[in-house]
Formats: structure tokens, sequence, C-alpha cells
């Protein structure tokens, strides 16, 4: 019995026609796989790599390696399949013969595609077998490798599926090689350009947009292309995370299957040379195309002016000149005559009008897009990236004593939980943010009153948002404590800690008097002490503790470390990856344990009452530019000074959750037996001295009248020299 979508014949003769189509492809997959496979284990046996090491690269050049050589080959082998099983669609002589032929559409439709599958599959299996000998050849070769290999080709085939339908839905639609082209191009980039738009309205207009790559950008990005699309089904697969996922793009090869089905066989073959075969794709194309062109031109145009109040002028007039332009070059495409530019002058007015309410919205914030929060019972993990905040390398200890480790990223995105306190936190935040938005608050005057932090909302519907906000200190100090309470935070932030002692190659700190010390630089089993002290330290310390005031910094470094063994850190001969990782920990008074450990040191002075200066030079500010400073104005009184040590700290010890404090441009303490130490600050909650203030005055005041040039001094230091007539004729 024959099947009604199946010719053994037709697709003979295809072969025949086309034999070079399976000839090319069989080159590229020999040079994708074996070729590929030879060079990479001539490599690894060239360096030494022992048995073990090879078979887990082997193994990756599998999971990775194969899927992008393949994936290159696959993209080459629907693009040549599609075209030359199809491109006979865009001549009226060679469709007049074809539907001619006694055959159903829908038979020819599916002979055409098993043959392109054929030209696929062939090649492919047949390089992908000799790969396999070659590996068993070179001793690797397991069952689980045999499943690697068919997973793999089923990954291939569905990516192949799903590039080739589209281009063949392409070809059933258009009726010319002009038209085809564009639409060739747009379905492949399509998504991609308008995903970039929507990017630079929401960055120009929306003030708490957080540069992350989500929501409906993702998707236009990265699941509209056809070809980003089965690129992310092969990261997907490569990284272990296909569950979820291929569902979704095996239902867009069905779509994909049955649209350019449905419009081969219904194609009206009179219409063979026209730019579309369906006029109402006409209409569909030239909305998605006119708009966003007008939006993109607007947005181009905004940016020129520098006045604000001329910058929606520009921007209507670049996007009018965007819809216009388009509009008319399409119009041209679609008729083939330029008296026939403006035959739908109705839609023209209407994609200009949207286009101009479209920017409206954006301007406007219409969906709310700065005033969203999400509610707490939708959230199920909030993260950030304030993890250049308390800078540190992540460690995690494996089952056989090696390690991850995760090298500090200022962008990456840390969890901090999803607690009420912590909600509420954020929410403090995000209020503030919006209120300097509703009182037209400038960006820049925006990131001065606070740090701009990126906040993640994982939702419990599987989405997450993004969103920039502006935080302070106390509210950075809400936000972690209600972190630290959660208990996941605490352990990630001090995950460093969790490094053996045995690596640890070096303690250096900076405590109250302002200077760095290396501690315990010989005494190995000092430093293993120190660390378990700390350790405990910061195991028994609560939320409220570990935001306190820091009584000292200390920055850990640790060296050879046993990395855990993947494709990306072996080492030739079966050696160990080693590596090194640093973290950076506060000491709080509360630190008993380390803090006895450091008293012990007779050379270390913890705080600034332990040492003795014996003058202090402070520079103030004269100009608000900091381009105009004073003399050094010095102070060696008892009390002055003791007034001094009460409440200066060195800058390293006020964290970001304290508010910074600096009245003076630079203050310098010399102290007994050290090297003088500059830049301090005065201690959080403390306030300046009334001697510092009254100075700081008369040094401002001497510099009143003064003309303002790059060559103007401190009057200050000329004063004494000069009579009462000068110095008032200097104020006048």
């Amino acid at each position: 019995m024959k099947l009604k979508i199946y010719s053994g014949k037709q697709i003979k003769i295809n072969i025949k026609e086309q034999v070079w189509i399976p000839v090319i492809l069989l080159i590229g997959f020999f040079l994708a796989f074996p070729v590929a496979e030879l060079l990479m284990m001539g490599n690894w046996f060239g360096m030494n790599y022992n048995y073990d090491q090879i078979q887990i690269l082997y193994e990756n050049l599998w999971k990775d390696g194969f899927l992008r050589t393949g994936f290159a080959i696959t993209v080459i082998a629907a693009l040549l399949n599609s075209v030359s099983e199809f491109w006979y669609l865009y001549s009226s002589k060679k469709v007049d013969f074809y539907h001619s032929i006694p055959v159903k559409r829908s038979r020819m439709f599916f002979s055409r595609m098993f043959t392109g599958i054929i030209f696929f599959a062939g090649p492919y299996l047949l390089m992908e077998f000799l790969t396999v000998c070659i590996g068993a050849m070179r001793g690797c070769f397991s069952l689980h490798l045999m499943k690697l290999a068919f997973y793999m080709f089923l990954i291939h085939l569905i990516c192949y599926l799903l590039i080739y339908f589209a281009i063949v839905l392409v070809i059933c639609i258009t009726g010319n090689f002009l038209m085809g082209g564009l639409c060739f191009v747009g379905v492949f980039l399509y998504g991609t350009v308008l995903s970039s738009l929507i990017t630079g309205y929401e960055e120009t207009y929306f003030r708490t947009y957080a540069r992350m790559l989500y929501g409906v950008c993702k998707v236009l990005k990265r699941d509209v292309s056809p070809l980003f699309l089965g690129n992310e089904l092969v990261d997907k697969y490569s990284q272990g995370e296909l569950k979820g996922f291929l569902f979704p793009v095996l239902c867009v090869v069905l779509v994909l299957t049955a649209a350019s089905f449905f419009a081969y066989i219904k194609r009206p073959s009179e219409r063979t040379g026209e730019a579309l075969i369906y006029p109402f794709t006409q209409v569909v194309i030239r909305i998605l195309v006119v708009i966003p062109t007008g939006l993109g031109t607007g947005l181009f145009f905004s940016l020129f002016p520098e006045n604000t109040s001329s910058r929606d002028a520009w921007e209507i007039f670049g996007l009018l000149v965007g819809v216009i332009l388009s509009y008319s070059l399409l119009e041209i495409v679609y008729q083939m005559d330029f008296r026939k530019i403006y035959v739908h002058w109705v839609q023209l007015i209407l994609c200009g009008v949207l286009a101009i309410l479209m920017a409206a919205g954006f301007k406007t914030d219409v969906i709310r897009y700065d005033r969203y929060f999400p509610k707490s019972g939708q959230v199920e993990m909030i993260s950030w990236n304030g993890v250049n905040m308390e800078s540190s390398d992540y460690a995690e200890e494996k089952a056989d004593g090696r390690y991850v480790i995760g090298t500090n990223n200022v962008e990456a995105m840390i969890d901090l939980g999803n607690s009420e306190d912590l909600l509420q936190a954020v929410k403090k935040a995000a209020d503030r943010t919006y209120k300097n938005i509703k009182n037209n608050v400038g960006k820049e005057d925006m990131e001065e009153s606070g740090r701009m932090v990126t906040f993640g909302f994982t939702m419990k519907s599987g989405t997450t948002i993004y969103r920039n906000y502006i935080v302070d200190s106390q509210i950075l100090k809400d936000i972690l404590q209600a972190a630290y309470r959660e208990g996941d935070y605490k352990k990630d932030r001090y995950s460093i800690l969790n490094i053996e002692s045995k690596y640890l190659f070096s303690i250096t700190g900076i405590f109250g008097d302002g200077v760095y010390t290396t501690l315990w630089e010989r005494d190995k089993e000092k430093r293993t002490e120190f660390l378990e002290a700390l350790r405990q330290d910061i195991l028994e310390a609560d939320a409220e503790i570990l935001t306190g005031q820091p009584c000292g910094k200390l920055y850990l470094s640790f060296g050879q470390i046993p990395q855990e063994r993947t494709p990306d850190n072996m080492v030739p001969d079966g050696r160990e990856c080693l590596s090194g990782a640093g973290g950076m920990v506060y000491m709080f008074p509360q630190f008993s344990r380390s803090l006895a450990l450091l008293e012990e040191e007779e050379d270390l002075s913890i705080s600034l009452q332990d040492v003795d200066v014996e003058s202090a030079d402070v520079v103030f500010d004269l100009s608000e530019d900091a381009t105009v400073l004073s003399d050094p104005i010095q102070y060696t009184g008892k009390e002055e000074l003791t007034e001094l040590k009460n409440i200066l700290i060195p800058p390293e010890l006020v964290p970001e959750w304290e508010t910074f404090n600096s009245p003076w441009a630079d203050l310098t303490l010399k102290i007994r037996g050290k090297e003088a130490v500059e830049g301090w600050a005065i201690r959080p909650g403390e306030k300046t001295p009334e001697f510092i203030l009254l100075d700081q005055e008369r040094a401002q005041e001497g510099i009143l009248g003064e003309n303002e040039s790059e060559d103007s001094t401190d009057l200050t230091t000329n004063l004494e020299d000069t009579t009462d007539t000068e110095v008032m004729d200097i104020y006048e």
C-alpha cells in the first residue's frame, strides 16, 4: 500500500537531480565531526593528558564541541535543501510545469521534505558513525557515548526542521526574488532588531530600567529568529537545561510545518512574480516594518539636540520621516510602480498615528514601568548585583576535596532571599526612587543621593523582572540585615572561609591606625588558628553585628587550591588544576576570638587610641569643584588631638551601609614610630569638632573677593603680611 504523502520514485528523481547537495553536506559533516575529532584528540595526546582526563574531554566534545560544529553545517543543510527544493516557485514557467503534473501538491510537498531530510540525515549519520569508530580506536567508547551521539542527532534534526520550514514558509508566501530575500533577512533578524529598539526606548525613558535581558526583549532576541532559537536549543542541551525548553521548540516546529504546508498547497499560481502571494500579508508586513522604523528614526533624532525642550519636536520629526520613507520604499517593492506609492494613504496615516502614540506611551510611562513593584505573594526570590560592595570570591568544597571557585563579578546577580522584611526593605528603595522621578530629579542628582543597585525579582510563574533603584546607606543596611537573617546570603557572602586553612597564603589588615599590616607572614599555625576563630565569630554573629561599625578590614589570600575537574580547567600529565582566591572580611568589635589573637601582636594597633599622634594637618576645599585648596593647618594641641582621635577613622573602615563624612579635602596624621597616614574620615555618628568648623569657615572667608582663575591662591597664607587697609581692599 502506497502512502499518500510519500513517493519513492519522486525522491529518487530528486536525488539524481540534486546529488551535489549530499556531497557538499558529506564534506561539511566530515570536517565538523571526524576532522575536528582527530584534531582535538591529537592535541590531547600531544599534551600528555592521562586516560581519565581524555575521557572527560571526549565526553564534553559530544556535549558541546560537536554540537557547535554540527549546528553550523545543519544551518547550511537547511538552507541548501529548502532553497533547492522550492526555489522553482519564483518562476512562472516552472510553477505551471510542476503543478500540471498529475500529483497532489500535498504529496509533492512531503516528497520534497523527505528528500531534504535524507540529504541531511544520510551524510550526518555516516560521518557520526565514522566519528564513533575513530573514538573507539583511540580507546574512547561506551554505551553512554552512543546515547550522546543519538541525542545530538535529534537536537540537530530539530534545528534543521526549524530553519528548513522557516525558509520554506518565506518562499511560499513571497512571489519574487527581491521580496523573498527581504523576508528571509527579516525572519532571521527582525526579533533582534525589534528587541534592540525596545531596549533603547526603555533605557531612554524609564528611569528604573536595568540593563538585563529579560521578558519580551529576551524572547524577541533569542526565540523569534529560527536561527537564534536553534542556537539556544543547542546551548540548553549543552548546559543540561533542556527540560521545559524542548516542548515549546517542538511546538514552533509543528506550527512552521503546518504554516508552510498550507501556504504551499493553497498558493495561487497566477500570483507568481508579485511581491507577496497572499494579500493580507502585505498589511501585516507593512505594520511590522513601518511602525518600528518610525520609532527607531524618532529615537535617533531625539539624541541630537542638547536642549530638552526641542527634543520632543525632533523626535516627532524623525518619527514621521521614518514612517514616510519606510512606507514609500515598501510600497515600491509591493507595487513595482512609483505612481502607486501612496495608494494606501489611510494605512500610512494609521501607521504614523500608532507610531506617535507608542512613542508617547514610552515617554509618559503608560504601562507604569517605573512604578511597578511585585507583590509579596508573587516573589520566589530577590537578587541583586551588590556583590562588588563586599568583594569576595565564591568558594564551594566538593566531596572529593576539590573546590568550585567563582571569581567576583560586579554584574553577577546574587540571591538575597524572599522574606517579607527583605521585600519591604527593597520597596523602600523603590518608593524613594519613584519619588525622585515624580519630582523630576535628574539622573545624576539621584545617583549622588545613593548608589544605583540592580534588583532581580524571580516570580513564582518562572519569569524574572529587573529594576534599578537608588539605595542610600540606611536602606542598604535594612536590606543586608533582612538578607543575613534569612541565612543563605550570609553563607554565600562568607563562602571563601570554607576553604581549608592549609591553602591560606596571607592575611593583610587595616585597623584604627590606618596602616596596612601583613599578619603572621611566617607563622602558618597562627594564621590557621586565626582563620578558625574568625569562622566561629562570623558563624555566631547576627545581622545587627554584621551591619555594625567595623573596627578593621581583612584581605584574605588563598592559593594552590585544587579545583573541580572540568573540561575547561584540565592540566596535562594528570596534574591538579590549582587556582587562587581572595576575599575581604570586615572585623567587628564583637569578634572576641579573632580580636583576642590580634591584640596579642605588639606592633598592631587595633584602635587609634593605641597610638601616639604627634600632629594633624588639615587641608580644606575653598571651591565647589575642589580646584582651590587651603594651605595645611596643623594641630598639635593635646586637647585637639585627643578629640580628633576619638572621632577619626580610616575611610576603608566606613562600609557602604554607613554615611561617609569628610569635611576636609585631606587630613594627615603623624603617628610616632610610623609613617604619616593621609585621608581620614569622621566615624559614622560622630560630629565634626567645633575648632575644625571654625578653621574651615576662616579658610573659606579668606578666599572671598579673590579673582576666580586658575592662578588663584589661598589668601589665608598672605593675610598676615598685609595691612588692615590692604585686607579691606581685598574684601571689597
